[in-house]
């Protein structure tokens, strides 16, 4: 064999500790979790492991793959060559914040050991500081699958901290199968006792109840589709709330509408006032006037076919009935009429000319402005035929003024005008 046949044959085949690939360089990065020390020193010296063991180069730091003496050049040199790859892999990995701290050694089995004297708890103090983490772990709230991943994380660090030896008899060992087993359902307890109550409390039973206790594996499956039986019915219970509130929305639109026209003045054909009462909105030959009034109905709240309606929307009717063939003009009566002679106009059905006669006799006779309550002197009064609102055309008699929607207002004589602003007498 030439000289230094060997050491080329270790470098060149693949299944040699001491081969190197063309993609390997110092800067590699083999795993993304970073050494921060002690918190998660054991994760991350369990990824390198697997990382250099899939390098082959796992032999580097655990001593299997000893240094060569000086008088093998070849190999020693490629000793020097995977030695030096692997300290650029481990600092690749070290946090920043830890690279200060950490010496640089030759020997890369030297720097593995220093990290793991360092940042490595014993057995005993981490089994204590896992199962204390175990036992606060729970779900409050959160997704069954991020509940169950904390609980994996610490049940795999608790199996590599165990110091238990395998035993000898093989698989087909009973002891070693009911350990498996009776640790299978500790598990299982422990994920059932993380659970949110309100939730999962009746399942929890459930399936402690059920013989023999599955798996965890097969009890997260069965919770997991709980949460998404649940999911999908808070969904569907939402859907039906929006239906609900979109459909009330709807109705209180149409009401709104159908108050709306309700309110839209008159037309103008129904405008024409009616040659027996003088009113609007009804059909002059089903006249009141003329056919009699029903019983509970009287002339002053009558309107005919229309009844009450244009006085309830117009907000400043002030009107009243009267017979055809005596005509009096609303206007036409002064401001001293007292409450007396509009209660005698409200008792009669129709104003007949007794009434008429009588009400310019009060007219004539001086009243008292005791009842005014130290209002002014109004200059001119609209006798009330019913309607819910008055009317007037002086601002000044009316008090807290607002501005309103411009409604249509029918006067007396037929004319029509509009009312602008609102107040109280």
């Amino acid at each position: 064999m030439a000289p230094g046949g060997g050491s080329k044959s270790k470098t060149t085949d693949p299944s040699s500790p001491f081969y190197l690939a063309g993609s390997d360089s110092p800067g590699l990065l083999l795993t993304i979790v970073m050494q921060r020390g002690e918190a998660n020193y054991d994760n991350w010296a369990k990824l390198m492991k697997n990382a250099l063991k899939a390098k082959n180069k796992l032999g580097f730091v655990t001593g299997s793959v000893k240094k060569p003496g000086e008088d093998d050049v070849e190999e020693w040199r490629a000793w020097e060559m995977c030695n030096s790859m692997l300290n650029g892999w481990i600092h690749n990995t070290i946090d920043a914040k830890l690279q200060p701290f950490i010496k640089c050694f030759d020997d890369v089995k030297d720097l593995w050991n220093d990290l793991e004297e360092r940042y490595a708890v014993q057995n005993f103090p981490r089994q204590y500081q896992l199962k204390s983490s175990l036992a606060n772990i729970k779900q409050h709230g959160d997704c069954v699958g991020d509940y169950y991943t904390k609980l994996r994380a610490v049940w795999d660090d608790l199996e590599d901290s165990k110091t238990r030896k395998s035993c000898d008899c093989g698989d087909k060992c009973a002891i070693a199968k009911a350990i498996e087993e009776e640790q299978e359902h500790d598990r299982v307890f422990q994920f059932l006792m993380g659970l949110d109550e309100s939730t999962f409390g009746n399942l929890r039973s459930h399936i402690l109840n059920t013989s023999p206790l599955p798996s965890v594996n097969k009890v997260y499956t069965i919770v997991t589709q709980e949460e998404t039986h649940r999911s999908i019915s808070r969904v569907q219970d939402e859907r039906s709330q929006v239906v609900g509130y979109s459909a009330q929305i709807d109705s209180m639109k149409q009401s709104d509408t159908s108050m709306q026209q309700r309110m839209v003045p008159n037309k103008p054909q129904d405008r024409i006032p009616c040659p027996h009462c003088g009113r609007t909105n009804h059909d002059p030959s089903k006249c009141w006037n003329v056919h009699g009034f029903p019983p509970n109905k009287s002339a002053g709240r009558g309107r005919g076919r229309g009844g009450r309606s244009a006085g309830r929307y117009t907000h400043a009717h002030a009107t009243f009935g009267m017979d055809a063939s005596h005509p009096v003009a609303a206007n036409s009566l002064p401001p001293d009429v007292s409450h007396s002679a509009s209660s005698q106009v409200a008792a009669h059905s129709v104003l007949t000319p007794e009434i008429v006669n009588k009400l310019l006799t009060l007219v004539d006779q001086p009243q008292s402005h005791e009842k005014l309550s130290g209002k002014r002197i109004h200059s001119q009064w609209l006798i009330d035929s019913g309607a819910s609102r008055h009317m007037t055309g002086t601002l000044a008699l009316l008090a807290d003024i607002t501005p309103i929607p411009p409604l249509s207002v029918t006067l007396p004589n037929g004319s029509i005008t509009y009312a602008a602003k609102q107040g109280v007498l």
